[in-house]
């Protein structure tokens, strides 16, 4: 039974190492699209209303 414990954490360790991947390139494809579509200025003009609202 132990080593099934072992192995249970083992898969859960993998599992979550697998999804920051996962969520750090769907971030970064979600950040690449707006400033395809839209003007950097935009983008720019947005950030700096976020910061100095």
């Amino acid at each position: 039974m132990a080593e099934d414990e072992v192995d249970n954490n083992h898969f859960e360790i993998d599992e979550e190492d697998d999804e920051q991947p996962r969520v750090k390139s769907i971030l970064s494809a979600k950040e690449t699209k707006p400033a395809k579509g839209f003007p950097k200025l935009n983008v720019k003009n947005l950030l700096f209303k976020v910061l100095n609202p």
